[in-house]
């Protein structure tokens, strides 16, 4: 049922579509006779004719079609609205808690794929300092998962899955010589810098005798074009780093890195189908 979209246009642009009484009718679990009368009266409105009838098939005239084009973006607008709008309404909305020891710019491209993907849940995402605290305040909320890249010790029960992630690699521009013994690394800069920083030298010491970490706040593709620039390197998971890797540019793989993916719950049996989907869409990923 629409909620926004008047059934005019909803019918106008199925009929578009499907170019067919029958076959629009039964998208629109209508009979071919209210569907019918609904165009016509359209017609009759606009004054114009819309379709040419062929018995079950409608032939769209020009008018119709330059109707359709003219309407397209706001149809496909409200849509996409009523569609989230469904989502959140028909199913609890699930947060997902990215703890710091998560990389700013692999939480971006994750967060953007939720955003794009549609399913039976609305997810949410956000970033937060895991505490005790944290654990304790959210013990009893069901739609909650915590992720993190660190093993954490909650005070209360919470449900626990991990697995190990892809590995991390360096992702450098063709032009970055590897005989050279110093590196350039592009660090996101917040309050969190420090403890990457840290993890960086502790896990890249022994390839490279020196490591400059250089902070940073650009978007993706401004840190992207720096990397192919020659002007430092990028650390990412394998998976994520094999998704932006073309031919001007090489992947390093990192040594003894890889991490354990982390995620806490304290799901209702209900919901757990709604982890599977959060769990299958971070696995693309780690």
């Amino acid at each position: 049922m629409a909620i926004f979209i008047s059934k005019q246009l909803k019918y106008f642009m199925t009929a578009m579509e499907h170019k067919s009484i029958s076959k629009a009718a039964e998208t629109l679990f209508l009979t071919r006779t209210p569907l019918s009368k609904i165009l016509s009266d359209l017609e009759q409105f606009l004054d114009c004719k819309l379709f040419d009838r062929q018995y079950n098939t409608l032939v769209p005239t020009q008018f119709a079609w330059d109707l359709y084009y003219d309407l397209l973006p706001i149809y496909e607008a409200h849509e996409k609205l009523e569609n989230r709008l469904k989502k959140s309404g028909s199913s609890k909305a699930i947060k997902v808690v990215f703890d710091v020891s998560f990389p700013e710019i692999l939480y971006r491209i994750v967060v953007a794929i939720f955003d794009s993907e549609t399913s039976n849940y609305s997810v949410a995402c956000e970033k937060e300092l895991i505490t005790d605290q944290y654990f304790e305040v959210n013990k009893n909320k069901d739609n909650i998962i915590i992720v993190s890249l660190r093993t954490l010790s909650p005070v209360v029960h919470y449900n626990h899955n991990a697995w190990e992630c892809s590995g991390f690699s360096l992702m450098a521009s063709n032009k970055l010589d590897q005989r050279h013994s110093s590196i350039r690394i592009y660090l996101w800069k917040d309050m969190f810098s420090g403890f990457f920083e840290e993890k960086i030298h502790e896990k890249l010491g022994e390839c490279f005798d020196s490591i400059e970490v250089v902070k940073h706040n650009f978007d993706l593709s401004t840190l992207l074009y720096k990397v192919y620039q020659g002007e430092g390197c990028m650390l990412m998971t394998h998976k994520v780093a094999s998704i932006y890797k073309t031919e001007h540019f090489k992947l390093l793989p990192i040594k003894n890195a890889r991490l354990k993916v982390n995620l806490y719950h304290n799901f209702e049996p209900k919901n757990l189908p709604a982890l599977k989907v959060v769990k299958k869409t971070l696995l693309q990923f780690l």
